[in-house]
């Protein structure tokens, strides 16, 4: 059974209210291994990140999962959380922000490019060439 990628968003949701704080405590973290149960029982894991940490744990339980994340998804989420300043981290906790939308993520190719034209405008996002012909 994969992770309850729901219930880490939701936990996300909670990191991002966190504030700046959370590097500090994410960087207490060690042994980023994608050993999950090890993680948790790791005494470098305090303050606001435990909180975190536990109710991602909590939700892992609930789904029966007994902390087995057989896609690794925990792992990846603590990693780039852990890495604060990565797009990653800030993919996640935007993607947090979205769980009841259908929102493209920034950072992702479902975001649409601002120079790009509008679908089904019939324009092109090619600089019209002066030297071209109408015949």
């Amino acid at each position: 059974m994969e992770a309850d990628t729901t219930g880490i968003l939701t936990a996300s949701r909670l990191l991002s209210h966190l504030g700046g704080g959370y590097g500090d405590a994410a960087a207490r973290v060690e042994d980023l291994t994608g050993d999950t149960t090890r993680m948790f029982e790791s005494t470098a894991v305090g303050g606001a990140w435990a909180d975190v940490v536990h109710i991602i744990r909590d939700y892992l339980a609930d789904s029966r999962d007994s902390c087995h994340d057989t896609g690794n998804t925990l792992a990846h989420y603590v990693t780039s959380v852990h890495l604060a300043d990565d797009a990653g981290a800030d993919v996640l906790r935007h993607a947090g922000r979205q769980t009841d939308e259908e929102a493209p993520v920034p950072g992702t190719d479902a975001v649409a490019d601002e120079d790009a034209p509008a679908a089904g405008t019939g324009e092109t996002s090619e600089p019209d060439d002066p030297t071209a012909r109408e015949d």
